[in-house]
């Protein structure tokens, strides 16, 4: 069994409460932010869904570990702390939302204490993730717009 890193510090929302999730799709995002801010990667990696794990690198099974040490990696480099603490259905003209299926974009709001910017883009997380409720609670994408 993996050790657990040291959790981030616990001031990062500057006083404001954590988010309330309402469903499974806003639960696997506050779970995945939970896990990246304890430094839980592994946890944090298993919330993700290819799509998303392709982003660091992992577009074949036998790849896993070497993403998963990416995503580590990064998120290492890039951030001290992090905590949701808004989650609102978004609003999005993409095809594949369906309530039926359970998919879902959402706008997170979060504080995050970075130590670097992340490379491209606006040097921040991304602002909208999209979920999947069944057969698990996945991230399936994100961005900086849905």
């Amino acid at each position: 069994m993996l050790a657990r890193q040291a959790a981030a510090e616990p001031g990062c929302a500057n006083g404001q409460p954590d988010a309330s999730p309402v469903g499974k799709g806003e639960q696997v995002i506050v779970d995945y932010f939970k896990a990246v801010d304890n430094r839980d990667y592994v946890a944090a990696w298993g919330y993700l869904d290819q799509p998303v794990r392709a982003k660091y690198g992992d577009i074949e099974v036998n790849r896993d570990a070497m993403s998963l040490s990416n995503f580590s990696e990064e998120m290492r480099e890039h951030l001290k702390c992090v905590r949701v603490t808004k989650i609102t259905v978004a609003d999005s003209t993409d095809p594949d939302i369906s309530a039926s299926r359970g998919i879902q974009w959402y706008q997170v709001t979060f504080d995050a204490e970075y130590i670097t910017p992340f490379e491209g883009g606006a040097g921040t997380l991304p602002s909208f993730y999209k979920t999947r409720v069944d057969p698990q609670p996945l991230i399936i994408d994100e961005g900086m717009s849905p």
